[in-house]
């Protein structure tokens, strides 16, 4: 217990408590609505450690007397006149919410991604952010256990699955011709268009295997019909920036599933083994950067499958460097694709 102010403080741990008139105490436990019962306390400082471990616990009765004499506020209980002369009310101060967080209605309010009493930790991926937040799909902060700093997620629950974008495009607004760096560390926004980095997306699959899906949307017949066709490939890893990012598919069977799912799968395989190569890094054998366009695994045609080429209105254009995924329903070069994703289940 120390001295703050002209009145007596109590700092168990992370919150701190103020000695307050009694009748703020007794007043709250009669209007009480809560069941949190009465415990048995030997210091004031235990039972304010009792108050830290209730969520929305914002002030306790500690009497010294015998028996239950510790009321975490809101708490259901019984206190006769007697001993009221021995207890003592403590009031929570506002903590200091840590990362961005604030005090909200009794309690930090944390931003996506961060959790806690004083949003003092961080979440190391989806699940973790989603289940500790607001359970909606959308952007969060993560920090994965061997990452060197927070980053933004775009995350998805399906079911009882977590999704974490590690591309998106929804528009040709964002260039994805960019060099070997901006690859590794990532860049656009994750509510729009982007390439999470692949410092970022090694960090979050720790040397495992993962499911992969791909979504594409297309424009069929080029007059807005669109469709949203997915895959999963559930063997899915990369190699480190040593070994050029290869994409590595221990398990290359064949899928069974509908047309485009199998025409989507194979453009997949065709990419297995393959480096990754920009525009400053050119890693493709044969040189596929002289007839491609924007950062990717090009395959030994250079043409099978490339989603960060840029957009247009028509299909593929005449130098192979427009977005594709060319065995997809057998017509790649003719198909208009206006959407794409990847995402990997954390």
């Amino acid at each position: 217990m120390v001295f703050a102010s002209g009145f007596w403080t109590l700092k168990p741990s992370s919150d701190q408590f103020q000695l307050t008139s009694i009748g703020s105490c007794l007043t709250e436990i009669r209007l009480s609505i809560y069941t949190l019962k009465p415990e048995v306390a030997i210091s004031a400082s235990h039972c304010a450690l009792t108050c830290e471990s209730h969520n929305g616990c914002s002030q306790f009765l500690y009497c010294e007397h015998s028996g239950k004499n510790c009321f975490p506020i809101r708490a259901l209980g019984v206190l006769d006149s007697d001993r009221r002369k021995y207890c003592f009310c403590y009031v929570k101060l506002n903590p200091k919410c840590e990362n961005g967080g604030e005090w909200k209605s009794d309690k930090c309010e944390c931003i996506p991604g961060f959790h806690g009493n004083r949003c003092e930790f961080i979440a190391g991926g989806c699940s973790q952010a989603m289940s500790h937040g607001n359970h909606r799909n959308g952007a969060y902060l993560v920090k994965p256990k061997h990452a060197i700093g927070t980053f933004p997620v775009l995350c998805e629950k399906v079911g009882s699955n977590f999704y974490t974008f590690i591309q998106r495009r929804v528009s040709g607004k964002t260039n994805f011709d960019l060099s070997w760096k901006s690859y590794n560390k990532g860049f656009g926004s994750v509510k729009w268009n982007f390439w999470l980095g692949f410092d970022q997306i090694l960090s979050l699959m720790e040397n495992q295997t993962v499911e992969l899906e791909i979504g594409l949307t297309c424009d069929l017949d080029t007059k807005g019909s669109f469709t949203l066709e997915t895959f999963q490939l559930d063997d899915f890893s990369l190699a480190g920036e040593d070994h050029q990012y290869q994409i590595q598919l221990p398990n290359q069977g064949t899928t069974q599933g509908s047309q485009s799912e199998e025409e989507i799968h194979n453009s997949l395989l065709s990419l297995a083994g393959q480096p990754f190569s920009t525009y400053d890094h050119d890693s493709s054998s044969p040189n596929c950067r002289n007839t491609t366009s924007g950062g990717w695994w090009f395959g030994t045609q250079c043409a099978f499958g490339n989603l960060n080429a840029p957009f247009t209105d028509y299909g593929l254009d005449a130098n192979n460097k427009s977005i594709l995924w060319i065995t997809w329903r057998s017509a790649g070069f003719e198909i208009n694709i206006k959407e794409t994703y990847m995402k990997i289940k954390t």
